[in-house]
């Protein structure tokens, strides 16, 4: 590692810092959320701790004449205090990251016990030990903190400006290759995290009493605000999953560009996530042959996800999330093998860990109900989804026996919007088109086709005295029009 620090003192202190930094290692096993949450439990222990403290704490006053004198000389010597902005730049040339099971970390401990130098074990070495080891690209890291004056925190008439966190970071080209040894390692990680979830919900049915809060509490929590904003940008990567050495099935996923950025406001209140991917592609195939059984490509994909918490006239709060969509899909499926569709499948996806359904229902049924008993009442909250695909073509091989299909979908518009009182499902499709060829073949196709669904609640059909239904329901298109046949012999026609 190397590194640079300048500084300028004054009014304004500066910090510039630049590092150069390569052969980075990072073990992990799957015990690091018993750490991760041990330290998250001290620091709630103290800040409740610390808040007990001051609601018992003897409070002296003081006369009137201390306190004119008191309160200058203390906002004196407050904005005296000058403004650090920290400006800092990193780059990773190389590392590497490696991941351990339950059974793995004691054998690396038992093969190292005799050696004190394991940081020079090889990739072979860690793989032979059941680890994954995950090959970093050269990232460069760019962060700026800009805090706001103390002039500004003390002043009354004008709204101070948050403080400022930034990171800027860019990954550059990597191509990496994972076992299916990596699975007992994110079984372990999943479930220490279930058990933390189920501790952390049966607390929450019977928390502990908090200390009013003060004027003082709020001014500092006021000045402590932040904004945050953090930006990723990906260069043309590759990842691969392998199936090995149970079978030579190889699952990739390769990305063009691409890039992530997030903003966070003062306080949490909002939080807006945003991406934009210019080619992403999946494949399946066998690792001796050359066409992929299972491809989808994903072309100039844009997202964005915004988190919401607004305070209403009453005083209520309204969470809301919105999602938006933009993208178009083109692929393809080979039923002829359909062997190594499921070989990735009983290999990774019947072995990845996934939270259990029955057990979530019942920690989200425990939550809502001791939310229900903690406050009468209940805050809203919204969620607004809007997916606009401007083409899906598939391709389907069913077989030379049977026929080949081609699925074109054309303008498709998905929009949800969900309330306390009011659920609403809207599908637009512009045009739907099969065309078969083979054995079967014709064409079927249909324009327009629009799906509807609206669900109100019992209150909301009481206040409005009935004017409206509880279910409402809606499905058009256009003309159908369907010609097939086999063996040059005409089976459906419809129109």
């Amino acid at each position: 590692m190397q590194a640079q620090l300048r500084t300028s003192m004054g009014s304004l202190r500066k910090v510039w810092i630049r590092a150069d930094v390569s052969g980075f290692i990072l073990d992990i096993d799957s015990t690091i959320p018993s750490y991760v949450f041990s330290l998250i439990d001290v620091y709630r222990q103290g800040k409740d701790r610390v808040e007990r403290l001051s609601t018992i704490a003897p409070r002296t006053p003081l006369s009137p004449p201390i306190m004119e004198n008191a309160e200058p000389s203390l906002e004196k010597h407050y904005t005296s205090v000058p403004t650090s902005n920290v400006f800092s730049q990193l780059t990773f040339l190389s590392g590497k990251v490696r991941f351990y099971s339950a059974s793995a970390a004691i054998e690396f401990k038992n093969r190292t016990a005799l050696s004190q130098t394991f940081v020079d074990i090889s990739d072979d070495q860690i793989l032979d030990l059941g680890a994954e080891v995950f090959n970093l690209p050269v990232v460069s890291v760019w962060t700026e903190y800009r805090a706001t004056p103390a002039s500004q925190k003390l002043s009354k008439d004008s709204e101070s400006e948050p403080s400022l966190l930034v990171f800027k970071s860019t990954v550059s080209s990597s191509h990496n290759t994972l076992r299916p040894t990596l699975l007992p390692f994110l079984t372990e990680l999943v479930s220490r995290i279930e058990t933390r979830m189920r501790k952390v919900s049966a607390r929450s049915a019977h928390p502990p009493t908090l200390p009013p809060s003060t004027d003082k509490v709020q001014e500092m929590d006021i000045v402590s605000s932040m904004k945050l904003s953090f930006s990723l940008r990906i260069d043309k990567s590759t990842l691969e999953l392998t199936c090995q050495p149970d079978v030579n099935v190889v699952a990739g996923l390769n990305w063009e560009s691409g890039g992530f950025i997030v903003n966070i406001s003062p306080g949490a209140r909002e939080v807006y996530f945003s991406g934009s991917v210019g080619g992403l592609t999946v494949g399946l195939k066998h690792g001796f042959l050359s066409e992929d059984c299972v491809k989808l490509d994903a072309r100039n994909l844009v997202f964005s996800v915004s988190f919401s918490k607004t305070e209403l006239l009453d005083g209520e709060l309204v969470n809301s999330v919105s999602v938006v969509l933009d993208t178009e899909f083109l692929g393809g499926v080979r039923f002829s093998r359909l062997q190594d569709i499921l070989c990735f499948k009983a290999v990774w996806l019947d072995r990845i860990p996934i939270l259990d359904s029955q057990a979530g229902a019942v920690e989200a049924k425990m939550a809502k109900s001791s939310l229900s008993e903690k406050s009468p009442s209940s805050r809203g909250f919204s969620t607004a989804i809007l997916l606009c695909i401007r083409q899906i073509a598939l391709e389907v091989d069913l077989g030379q026996s049977v026929s080949m299909l081609n699925l074109d979908l054309d303008q498709i518009s998905f929009r949800t919007t969900f309330t306390d009182d009011y659920s609403e499902v809207f599908l637009y499709i512009g045009d739907i088109s099969i065309s078969a060829h083979g054995n079967l073949s014709g064409r079927a196709r249909v324009p327009s086709c629009v799906f509807q669904t609206i669900r109100r609640s019992e209150e909301t059909l009481w206040e409005n005295e009935g004017k409206y239904c509880m279910l409402e329901l809606r499905l058009t298109s256009g003309a159908l029009i369907a010609d097939f046949e086999s063996d040059f012999q005409n089976i459906l026609y419809y129109r």
